[in-house]
Order: C-alpha cells, then sequence, then structure tokens
C-alpha cells in the first residue's frame, strides 16, 4: 500500500503482522443539544500477545492502530457528511493519550466528540455515527510525513542514494514479522560474487565487484543501522548460565529455529558490515554463544574477513570439536581458504602440509585448493599469487593422478574463464596454463582440462 501510495504507513504495520483480530465496542451514544457535539466511545479490546511478539514488537504495541470516519447526517439533503472532531485516547485505567499499557486482554478507549458543522442558520443536522474521523487525521497524516522525512534524511546523511523500491521492499521485508523468517532471510540476503560476475561488464574486476558489494552491504546497514540492529536482537536466543538449561533452549532438529537462524545469519553479514573491531569482536560472541554447528559457521565465514586473531581464537576451539570428525575438519579448511585477508596464500600452502590434511581423498583437496579457487579474493590477486598456488597444486597432483585423475582436472576449471578478464591477469592465467601443459607424465584428465581453458 505504500509503494501503491506514496504515503508512509508505519501506524498500520502491525494490523497486517500481529495475529487475531481486535474487538471493537461502540458505546455511549449521547448528543449535547447546547454544546452541539455528538459523544460516542469506541473500545478495543486486543488479541493477546504471544511471547514471541511481545518480543519482536514489546508490549506496547498490543492497541492496533484502527481508523475510525465520522458523517453527519444532514436533515435536509438526508446525504452523509464528513464532520472532523476532537478525540481523546485512553486506557480503562484512565490513562491520556498515547499511554497504551495496560494488562492482558484490556482495552483502549477512544472518546470522540463530533461538532455539529453550520453552513448557515437554516442548515440542521442530526448528528450520526457510522465510524471515527477521516481515513488519517490532520495529526496521523504530519506523523507519517515526518516518518518519511526523516527516513529520507537519515539516508542523505548517510551519503546513500538507494532505489525507492529497493528502500519500500528491504523496509517491508524487515518490519513483516508474519512471514516465515527463511523467507525474509532470500530476500534480504545480497547476491553473491558468482552471480554479481555474471552480469558485470567485461573485462571483470573482482576487486571492483567484491569491493562494490561490500560498499552497499555497509550502506545499507547505515540506513537500517537501528532495525537491523534490532532484528538481530529479537532473532537471538540469550545464553544462560546453566549449560543444560541452555542447550534445551534451541534444537538442531526443528525447523522453526532452522528459520530463525537463517535470518540471523544474514543479519550478522549486516550488522558487522563496518569491518571494524566491534564488527569482529560481534561475530567472536556469535561463535562463542552458538549451541548448534549452523551458528559458529556462520560466525566463522565472517571472522574469515575481518580478523586475523579473533579468527583464530574460534578456529582453535573448533579445532578441538573437529578433532577425528573428517567432516568438521574438511570444514575447518575450508572456512580458511574462503578468507580475503592478504596472508590467506601462505595459510593455504601451509594448510597443504597440515598433519591432518590428505591430499589423495576428494573431500580434503576440495575443502582447501577448491574453496581457494573459487574465492576470487585470493585467486585473482592482482600480482598472480593465488594462481601460483593453484599451479603447485596441479603440479603436485601428478604423483596422485594415478589414484585419482579426476582431482586436478576439477580444480583446473578455474582457469576456463581466464579471457573475462583484464590483460594482466589473461597473461598470468595464459602463463599458468601453458606451464601446466608442458608438464611431463600429466594425466588424461587435466590436460583435457588445461587444452581446453587454452581453446577457450
Amino acid at each position: 500500500m505504500e509503494e501503491a501510495s506514496g504515503r508512509n504507513l508505519p501506524r498500520f504495520f502491525l494490523c497486517f503482522t500481529r495475529k487475531g483480530t481486535p474487538e471493537v465496542e461502540n458505546k455511549n451514544l449521547a448528543f449535547d443539544k447546547k454544546q452541539k457535539q455528538f459523544l460516542f466511545t469506541v473500545k478495543q479490546k486486543p488479541p493477546p500477545m504471544s511471547d514471541y511478539e511481545i518480543r519482536a514488537y514489546g508490549q506496547d504495541a498490543q492497541f492496533l492502530h484502527i481508523p475510525i470516519r465520522v458523517s453527519c447526517i444532514n436533515r435536509e439533503t438526508k446525504k452523509p457528511e464528513v464532520c472532523m472532531g476532537r478525540r481523546s485516547t485512553m486506557t480503562e485505567r484512565g490513562r491520556g493519550k498515547g499511554a497504551r499499557k495496560g494488562g492482558e486482554g484490556g482495552g483502549e478507549t477512544v472518546h470522540h466528540q463530533g461538532r455539529e458543522n453550520r453552513r448557515s442558520d437554516n442548515d440542521k443536522r442530526e448528528e450520526g455515527n457510522t465510524t471515527e474521523v477521516d481515513n488519517e487525521t490532520a495529526e496521523d497524516q504530519q506523523e507519517n510525513d515526518e516518518g518519511e522525512t526523516t527516513s529520507t534524511k537519515k539516508e542523505q546523511t548517510a551519503g546513500v542514494i538507494l532505489p525507492p523500491a529497493f528502500n519500500q521492499s528491504f523496509r517491508f521485508a524487515l518490519r513483516d514479522m508474519s512471514v516465515n523468517p527463511a523467507f525474509t532471510a532470500l530476500l534480504l540476503t545480497l547476491p553473491n560474487y558468482s552471480r554479481l560476475e555474471q552480469d558485470a561488464p567485461l573485462p571483470l574486476d573482482p576487486d571492483s565487484i567484491l569491493s562494490a558489494r561490500r560498499s552497499l552491504l555497509r550502506d545499507i546497514y547505515h540506513v537500517y543501522k537501528d532495525a537491523l540492529d534490532q532484528a538481530y536482537a529479537v532473532t537471538t536466543i540469550p545464553k544462560v548460565e546453566d549449560e543444560d538449561t541452555d542447550r534445551q533452549l534451541e534444537s538442531a532438529e526443528e525447523s522453526e529455529q532452522w528459520h530463525r537462524r537463517a535470518l540471523r545469519s544474514v543479519l550478522l553479514e549486516y550488522v558487522t558490515a563496518d569491518r571494524e573491531e566491534q564488527s569482529a569482536q560481534l561475530a567472536l560472541q556469535h561463535f562463542k554463544d552458538a549451541r548448534v554447528m549452523t551458528d559458529k559457521v556462520t560466525a566463522l565465514n565472517i571472522l574469515a574477513d575481518l580478523s586475523l586473531e579473533k579468527e583464530r581464537e574460534a578456529l582453535s576451539v573448533f579445532y578441538e570439536e573437529a578433532r577425528g570428525n573428517a567432516q568438521l575438519l574438511t570444514k575447518r579448511f575450508a572456512l580458511q581458504a574462503r578468507s580475503s585477508l592478504p596472508e590467506i596464500v601462505d595459510r593455504v600452502r601451509e594448510l597443504g602440509k597440515h598433519p591432518e590434511f590428505k591430499p589423495i581423498i576428494p573431500i580434503f583437496v576440495r575443502a582447501l585448493y577448491s574453496f581457494m579457487n573459487g574465492n576470487p579474493s585470493v585467486f585473482h590477486r592482482r600480482d598472480g599469487a593465488g594462481y601460483e598456488l593453484a599451479f603447485e597444486f596441479l603440479q603436485s597432483q601428478r604423483s596422485t593422478d594415478k589414484i585419482n585423475p579426476r582431482l586436478g582436472a576439477r580444480a583446473a576449471t578455474a582457469f576456463l574463464s581466464w579471457k573475462k578478464y583484464d590483460k594482466e591477469r589473461q597473461g598470468k592465467m595464459k602463463s599458468v596454463l601453458q606451464r601446466l601443459a608442458d608438464l611431463p607424465e600429466i594425466s588424461k584428465d587435466l590436460k583435457e582440462a588445461v587444452d581446453r581453458a587454452l581453446a577457450a
């Protein structure tokens, strides 16, 4: 409705997100002939709030904004005419306007005074009520305009100009808590590098693509900082001191918990978008408070790009949990290989010599070298260090090609798109491919992959 009308309607947000329908009662109808006023009371009994709704919206959100329109029937023309009156709002306890706190099942009472309007001395009306003041009172419209102005000023202050359609869609996705959190997570997720690379103009510049995505992520966070911080807090289940009790708060098997974690993982990427020390600390805390592997991996993915020190602290804990578990060990290798920090080329080289790394087992090779080759910030480093590391691995694979000839061939497919990049990177990648083609005793599978890349 906001997009169609061009108006900001935040007061109606809860009407579409809260469960249940409020009961509305109209009573105490009276006409004051002396004051020419028609008085009536509208009482709202809101539906009870669930624990999740209280956490998401707050106790003050129990009363819904219900617009009421008042019409006066002209005695002569028998036609309704809109009557603008005065309104006061209170709860059953007699609080003034705006005091919407009350016990569960309490009601909000709206007293309306509709003054008789006269065009001339001959115009006399009976004042009747159908609903209350026009679709929105002047006060409501002023608040809506102020809210829209505030949002615009916030974007201007942040130096960000986001498309209106994107703004409205993003704002709606954050506000509508009735939508499945997993679907909201999909709506809020920015395209990854592979998707952006498909639409980027040639020649491809990986550094510019990655920088643009990070900048957009940071800009969105600055515009919607309060909402994103709040959403992250709402989707977080606080830790408790007793470990047994804390472990029972979150299940790895319940679908509702999966959906909540999916949204929380996306929100973590936004709330750490500044890539500062505070961001790294938040990601580390996310890891420490994690009860399931999904949250731990999400935190490590963020830490891999932020802080070498805090990443090592988390990886040290993760390694102790992964001992003897091949699946977790390969995940640990992969998490480090996807980092964008400049030290990663040397680290991948060291990890290839790690006693736990098994170069003849496909899942270990894919976890380390395939992830590194798929990491544009490392593989496509302008100095060519990523290409050289890939060459070292493929050269070393000659001894294992007899056992599994497809390992090296799959890793070499990272060079297939070498002609899409700038001349400098093209030259370095072509050099690697030619040196691979000249290697003696190269496997048939690897040679086919290299020849296909050179002929592309």
